[in-house]
């Protein structure tokens, strides 16, 4: 499906869209006439990633309070059949907010982020919310923009081995690092196997231990090659997804 109304604004929302007029929360307010700087009569297409998708109008805006109108409802861009897991060996903070910026607009299903051997940062238990509540907002941007309706399952970080030993993986697992042993993506690529649901791990800046490894293995994911460069964690990353939805998504 094609994007529609490519040049009205998008703002994601917290709410249901069932009345006829919408209140927002003061950090929408704020959005709307400081960043978008939108003025009364201007259009604007709100979304709440749970299939309600309206084409509104504002009718009154203030410093305190803006009144939108809605106007119709609008089709959503339709999610891919494909669920690909990524799952991300925890690089710094802001390399981390551009993977999940870049994966939520190549229309991943799902992000773990996971603690490896050689994860720089570290995360207290009672930073873990604010920190989710963050990368969720980047996903919400980047919906925004993308033209997507549902916003990345951003999952909460934990070590690697727990991960493995109780998420169930999918019909195609893949490890991307760089290896004199690693399969090239062409090897794989013709795999006639059900792609539904596909899992990606790829390691922090200090790349997979081989204790990481181990566990990756004995859990049969492949390992793959990215070429002869040694990539940035979130080019890695966004490579990997990328090939992954031209192969076998929709890209």
């Amino acid at each position: 499906m094609k994007l529609k109304n490519r040049n009205t604004p998008r703002l994601y929302i917290y709410s249901e869209l069932k009345e006829e007029f919408v209140k927002l929360s003061s950090d929408r307010l704020h959005y709307i006439r400081n960043v978008l700087r939108l003025v009364k009569g201007n259009k604007i297409i709100l979304f709440n990633g749970m299939g309600q998708e309206k084409e509104c109008e504002i009718v009154e805006i203030s410093n305190k309070e803006v009144a939108i109108k809605i106007n119709k409802e609008l089709e959503p861009l339709k999610e891919s059949d494909q669920k690909i897991t990524l799952i991300q060996g925890m690089p710094r903070s802001g390399v981390m907010d551009n993977i999940i910026q870049k994966v939520t607009e190549l229309g991943i299903y799902e992000i773990y982020p996971i603690f490896t051997e050689f994860s720089i940062i570290k995360f207290k238990e009672k930073d873990i919310k604010k920190r989710l509540d963050h990368w969720e907002k980047v996903s919400h941007s980047a919906c925004e923009q993308s033209g997507r309706h549902t916003p990345l399952k951003i999952n909460k970080p934990q070590k690697i081995k727990y991960f493995l030993n109780e998420i169930n993986h999918g019909d195609i697992k893949l490890v991307f690092h760089p290896s004199s042993t690693s399969l090239n993506f062409s090897e794989i690529s013709t795999l006639k196997v059900p792609t539904k649901y596909i899992s990606v791990i790829i390691g922090p800046e200090g790349g997979l231990s081989d204790s990481d490894l181990k566990i990756i293995i004995d859990k049969k994911f492949k390992m793959i090659s990215l070429g002869p460069r040694l990539l940035r964690v979130e080019t890695a990353a966004i490579s990997a997804c990328s090939l992954i939805k031209n192969k076998w998504g929709d890209l």
